[in-house]
Protein backbone atom coordinates (compact mmCIF):
# COMPACT_ATOMS: atom_id res chain seq x y z
CA UNK A 1 0.00 0.00 0.00
CA UNK A 2 1.37 3.47 -1.27
CA UNK A 3 0.62 6.21 1.79
CA UNK A 4 0.66 9.60 1.91
CA UNK A 5 -1.05 9.89 -1.48
CA UNK A 6 1.83 8.00 -3.97
CA UNK A 7 3.78 10.81 -3.01
CA UNK A 8 6.73 9.00 -1.05
CA UNK A 9 9.58 8.24 -3.01
CA UNK A 10 8.15 10.49 -5.97
CA UNK A 11 9.88 9.77 -9.04
CA UNK A 12 9.19 13.41 -10.65
CA UNK A 13 12.88 15.38 -10.47
CA UNK A 14 11.06 18.94 -10.13
CA UNK A 15 9.11 17.90 -7.22
CA UNK A 16 10.20 19.70 -4.16
CA UNK A 17 11.01 17.44 -0.98
CA UNK A 18 8.40 17.78 2.17
CA UNK A 19 9.14 15.81 5.60
CA UNK A 20 6.90 13.60 7.40
CA UNK A 21 7.23 13.00 11.04
CA UNK A 22 4.86 11.20 13.79
CA UNK A 23 5.36 11.89 17.45
CA UNK A 24 4.13 9.43 19.76
CA UNK A 25 3.10 11.33 22.84
CA UNK A 26 0.17 11.62 24.80
CA UNK A 27 1.27 11.77 28.23
CA UNK A 28 -0.32 15.63 28.12
CA UNK A 29 -4.07 14.13 27.70
CA UNK A 30 -6.46 15.37 30.26
CA UNK A 31 -9.27 12.82 29.28
CA UNK A 32 -8.81 10.11 26.75
CA UNK A 33 -5.71 8.47 26.04
CA UNK A 34 -4.48 6.92 22.90
CA UNK A 35 -3.32 9.53 20.40
CA UNK A 36 0.35 8.20 20.57
CA UNK A 37 -1.05 5.58 17.89
CA UNK A 38 -2.11 8.42 15.74
CA UNK A 39 0.72 8.48 13.30
CA UNK A 40 0.47 4.96 11.81
CA UNK A 41 -3.09 5.37 12.00
CA UNK A 42 -3.03 8.70 9.71
CA UNK A 43 -0.38 7.40 7.58
CA UNK A 44 -2.85 4.22 6.73
CA UNK A 45 -5.95 6.76 5.75
CA UNK A 46 -3.68 8.09 3.21
CA UNK A 47 -3.72 5.49 0.86
CA UNK A 48 -3.04 6.12 -2.98
CA UNK A 49 -5.98 3.79 -3.35
CA UNK A 50 -8.21 5.79 -2.19
CA UNK A 51 -7.02 9.13 -2.85
CA UNK A 52 -5.66 10.61 -6.20
CA UNK A 53 -2.62 13.40 -6.12
CA UNK A 54 -5.06 16.34 -7.19
CA UNK A 55 -6.29 18.74 -4.50
CA UNK A 56 -9.66 20.30 -4.46
CA UNK A 57 -8.40 23.41 -6.37
CA UNK A 58 -6.48 21.22 -8.83
CA UNK A 59 -3.27 21.39 -7.40
CA UNK A 60 -0.98 17.52 -8.69
CA UNK A 61 1.35 16.63 -5.81
CA UNK A 62 3.18 14.79 -7.84
CA UNK A 63 4.28 18.10 -9.11
CA UNK A 64 4.49 19.92 -6.37
CA UNK A 65 5.92 17.09 -3.55
CA UNK A 66 8.75 14.25 -2.98
CA UNK A 67 7.64 13.46 0.52
CA UNK A 68 10.09 12.26 2.83
CA UNK A 69 8.85 9.90 5.47
CA UNK A 70 11.02 10.04 8.49
CA UNK A 71 8.54 7.84 10.90
CA UNK A 72 7.72 8.69 14.01
CA UNK A 73 9.59 9.85 17.43
CA UNK A 74 8.81 7.09 19.51
CA UNK A 75 8.09 9.23 22.75
CA UNK A 76 5.93 7.43 25.03
CA UNK A 77 8.98 6.69 27.38
CA UNK A 78 10.83 9.92 27.04
CA UNK A 79 10.97 13.13 28.78
CA UNK A 80 10.00 16.59 26.65
CA UNK A 81 13.66 17.26 26.40
CA UNK A 82 14.64 14.25 25.20
CA UNK A 83 11.69 14.42 22.12
CA UNK A 84 12.88 17.75 21.36
CA UNK A 85 16.71 16.73 21.15
CA UNK A 86 15.37 13.63 18.63
CA UNK A 87 12.86 15.81 16.62
CA UNK A 88 16.06 18.20 16.29
CA UNK A 89 18.25 15.66 15.22
CA UNK A 90 16.15 13.96 12.84
CA UNK A 91 15.89 17.28 11.07
CA UNK A 92 19.34 18.67 11.37
CA UNK A 93 20.58 16.40 7.97
CA UNK A 94 18.13 18.30 6.10
CA UNK A 95 18.23 22.07 4.51
CA UNK A 96 16.37 24.30 6.65
CA UNK A 97 13.26 25.68 6.67
CA UNK A 98 11.92 22.62 4.44
CA UNK A 99 8.59 22.01 4.77
CA UNK A 100 7.37 19.96 7.18
CA UNK A 101 4.23 17.89 8.43
CA UNK A 102 3.85 16.65 12.00
CA UNK A 103 1.45 13.92 13.17
CA UNK A 104 -0.01 13.64 16.71
CA UNK A 105 0.17 13.14 18.90
CA UNK A 106 -1.89 15.42 21.73
CA UNK A 107 -1.67 18.89 21.11
CA UNK A 108 1.56 19.21 23.18
CA UNK A 109 3.51 18.38 19.96
CA UNK A 110 2.92 21.77 18.55
CA UNK A 111 4.89 23.42 21.68
CA UNK A 112 7.48 20.18 21.14
CA UNK A 113 8.15 20.75 17.76
CA UNK A 114 8.28 24.76 17.74
CA UNK A 115 10.65 24.62 20.18
CA UNK A 116 12.51 22.28 18.42
CA UNK A 117 12.56 24.19 15.28
CA UNK A 118 13.35 27.80 16.37
CA UNK A 119 11.68 29.21 13.66
CA UNK A 120 12.24 33.43 13.58
CA UNK A 121 9.36 35.36 12.58
CA UNK A 122 6.40 33.18 12.51
CA UNK A 123 3.17 33.21 13.32
CA UNK A 124 0.82 30.36 14.24
CA UNK A 125 -2.88 29.41 12.77
CA UNK A 126 -4.59 27.18 15.57
CA UNK A 127 -7.48 25.44 14.78
CA UNK A 128 -9.07 24.07 18.12
CA UNK A 129 -12.26 24.02 20.05
CA UNK A 130 -10.08 24.91 23.13
CA UNK A 131 -8.03 27.78 23.37
CA UNK A 132 -5.38 26.46 25.28
CA UNK A 133 -4.19 28.76 27.40
CA UNK A 134 -4.21 28.01 30.73
CA UNK A 135 -1.00 28.77 33.10
CA UNK A 136 -0.96 25.35 34.49
CA UNK A 137 -4.62 22.54 34.29
CA UNK A 138 -4.82 20.01 37.15
CA UNK A 139 -1.74 21.53 38.44
CA UNK A 140 0.56 20.35 35.06
CA UNK A 141 1.96 23.15 33.24
CA UNK A 142 2.39 20.99 30.55
CA UNK A 143 -1.20 19.45 29.76
CA UNK A 144 -2.09 19.75 26.27
CA UNK A 145 -4.57 22.29 27.64
CA UNK A 146 -1.42 24.81 28.48
CA UNK A 147 0.03 24.83 24.73
CA UNK A 148 0.16 28.11 23.75
CA UNK A 149 1.04 29.79 27.08
CA UNK A 150 4.44 27.47 27.02
CA UNK A 151 5.02 28.18 23.40
CA UNK A 152 4.76 31.45 24.29
CA UNK A 153 7.25 30.97 26.97
CA UNK A 154 9.76 29.22 25.55
CA UNK A 155 9.52 30.54 21.88
CA UNK A 156 10.24 34.04 20.22
CA UNK A 157 6.61 33.75 18.88
CA UNK A 158 4.93 37.19 19.56
CA UNK A 159 1.03 36.57 20.87
CA UNK A 160 0.04 39.39 18.06
CA UNK A 161 1.17 36.65 15.02
CA UNK A 162 -1.14 33.88 16.43
CA UNK A 163 -4.56 33.26 15.35
CA UNK A 164 -7.22 30.88 16.53
CA UNK A 165 -10.37 29.14 14.94
CA UNK A 166 -13.00 27.38 16.05
CA UNK A 167 -13.01 28.22 19.41
CA UNK A 168 -16.04 27.24 21.71
CA UNK A 169 -14.74 25.87 24.75
CA UNK A 170 -13.30 28.97 26.52
CA UNK A 171 -12.81 30.46 30.18
CA UNK A 172 -13.28 33.93 31.01
CA UNK A 173 -9.58 34.01 31.80
CA UNK A 174 -8.54 32.90 28.81
CA UNK A 175 -10.25 35.54 26.58
CA UNK A 176 -8.87 38.13 28.93
CA UNK A 177 -5.57 37.09 27.74
CA UNK A 178 -6.47 36.60 24.42
CA UNK A 179 -7.57 40.36 24.42
CA UNK A 180 -5.09 41.69 26.60
CA UNK A 181 -2.34 39.99 24.53
CA UNK A 182 -4.01 40.81 20.77
CA UNK A 183 -4.51 37.14 19.90
CA UNK A 184 -7.02 37.32 16.76
CA UNK A 185 -9.80 34.24 17.95
CA UNK A 186 -12.45 33.60 15.75
CA UNK A 187 -15.26 31.05 17.74
CA UNK A 188 -17.22 28.98 16.08
CA UNK A 189 -19.65 30.91 16.10
CA UNK A 190 -18.22 33.66 14.23
CA UNK A 191 -16.72 31.70 11.66
CA UNK A 192 -20.04 31.32 10.31
CA UNK A 193 -21.56 34.84 10.68
CA UNK A 194 -18.44 36.17 9.42
CA UNK A 195 -18.30 33.61 6.63
CA UNK A 196 -15.26 31.98 5.01
CA UNK A 197 -14.07 34.91 2.68
CA UNK A 198 -14.15 37.58 4.89
CA UNK A 199 -12.26 34.96 7.94
CA UNK A 200 -9.77 34.38 5.29
CA UNK A 201 -9.14 37.94 4.22
CA UNK A 202 -8.25 38.79 7.95
CA UNK A 203 -5.99 36.45 8.65
CA UNK A 204 -4.05 37.10 5.67
CA UNK A 205 -4.37 40.75 6.52
CA UNK A 206 -2.91 39.88 9.93
CA UNK A 207 -0.38 36.94 8.74
CA UNK A 208 1.20 38.08 5.38
CA UNK A 209 3.89 40.26 6.91
CA UNK A 210 5.97 36.84 8.35
CA UNK A 211 8.55 35.06 6.78
CA UNK A 212 6.85 31.45 7.75
CA UNK A 213 3.66 30.29 9.68
CA UNK A 214 2.89 27.04 11.33
CA UNK A 215 -0.66 25.75 11.01
CA UNK A 216 -2.20 23.32 13.97
CA UNK A 217 -5.01 21.51 13.44
CA UNK A 218 -6.49 19.81 16.25
CA UNK A 219 -9.44 17.80 14.82
CA UNK A 220 -11.13 18.12 17.28
CA UNK A 221 -12.25 21.68 16.26
CA UNK A 222 -14.16 19.48 13.96
CA UNK A 223 -17.81 18.15 15.50
CA UNK A 224 -17.76 15.03 16.73
CA UNK A 225 -19.99 13.98 13.79
CA UNK A 226 -17.18 14.64 11.18
CA UNK A 227 -14.79 13.79 13.77
CA UNK A 228 -15.28 11.20 16.58
CA UNK A 229 -11.84 9.93 17.36
CA UNK A 230 -10.37 12.87 19.38
CA UNK A 231 -9.08 12.89 22.79
CA UNK A 232 -11.46 15.80 23.91
CA UNK A 233 -14.90 15.89 21.99
CA UNK A 234 -16.74 18.97 22.05
CA UNK A 235 -20.04 19.24 20.32
CA UNK A 236 -21.14 22.11 18.43
CA UNK A 237 -18.35 22.31 16.15
CA UNK A 238 -16.96 23.10 12.78
CA UNK A 239 -17.62 20.66 9.39
CA UNK A 240 -14.71 18.84 7.34
CA UNK A 241 -15.76 21.52 4.92
CA UNK A 242 -15.61 24.53 6.60
CA UNK A 243 -12.34 23.63 7.94
CA UNK A 244 -11.13 22.56 3.69
CA UNK A 245 -12.16 26.33 2.40
CA UNK A 246 -10.37 27.68 5.34
CA UNK A 247 -7.30 26.47 4.41
CA UNK A 248 -8.15 26.90 0.57
CA UNK A 249 -8.18 30.73 2.07
CA UNK A 250 -4.70 30.43 3.30
CA UNK A 251 -2.84 30.02 -1.04
CA UNK A 252 0.18 32.77 -0.51
CA UNK A 253 0.63 32.83 3.53
CA UNK A 254 4.10 31.08 4.02
CA UNK A 255 2.97 28.37 5.46
CA UNK A 256 5.84 25.85 5.56
CA UNK A 257 5.15 24.08 8.82
CA UNK A 258 2.15 22.01 10.16
CA UNK A 259 1.02 19.63 11.87
CA UNK A 260 -2.41 17.92 12.87
CA UNK A 261 -3.09 16.12 16.61
CA UNK A 262 -5.23 14.44 18.86
CA UNK A 263 -6.69 11.94 17.16
CA UNK A 264 -7.45 8.93 19.13
CA UNK A 265 -7.67 5.56 17.20
CA UNK A 266 -9.61 3.76 20.12
CA UNK A 267 -12.64 5.99 19.95
CA UNK A 268 -12.61 6.57 15.66
CA UNK A 269 -16.09 5.10 14.23
CA UNK A 270 -15.63 3.38 11.02
CA UNK A 271 -12.40 5.23 10.64
CA UNK A 272 -13.97 8.50 9.97
CA UNK A 273 -11.42 10.77 11.73
CA UNK A 274 -8.73 8.77 10.05
CA UNK A 275 -10.18 9.47 6.56
CA UNK A 276 -11.34 13.27 7.65
CA UNK A 277 -7.39 13.72 9.02
CA UNK A 278 -5.97 12.43 5.46
CA UNK A 279 -8.03 14.79 3.81
CA UNK A 280 -7.38 17.92 5.56
CA UNK A 281 -3.85 17.12 4.80
CA UNK A 282 -3.56 16.60 1.16
CA UNK A 283 -5.55 20.16 0.93
CA UNK A 284 -2.76 21.50 3.35
CA UNK A 285 -0.18 20.00 0.94
CA UNK A 286 -1.92 22.31 -1.84
CA UNK A 287 -1.25 25.51 0.02
CA UNK A 288 2.37 25.18 1.37
CA UNK A 289 4.95 27.05 0.00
Amino acid sequence: MSNFFNLTNNSNRNAQELLILGISWDASSSYRLGSLAGPDYIREATSSKLYNSFTETGVDLTQRWNIIDLGNVDAETMDMSTIIDDITNLLREYRENIPIVFLGGDHLITYLCLHALKPKNVGIIYFDAHPDLYISYEGDRYSHACVLQRVLEHTEINPQNIVQIGIRASTQEQRKFSKENDLLVFTRKEVHSLGIESLGTQVREKLSHLDQIYLSIDLDVLDPAHAPGVGCPEPGGLSTSDIIDLIHEFVGLPIHFADIVEINPQHDSSKITGYTAAKIIKEILGVIL
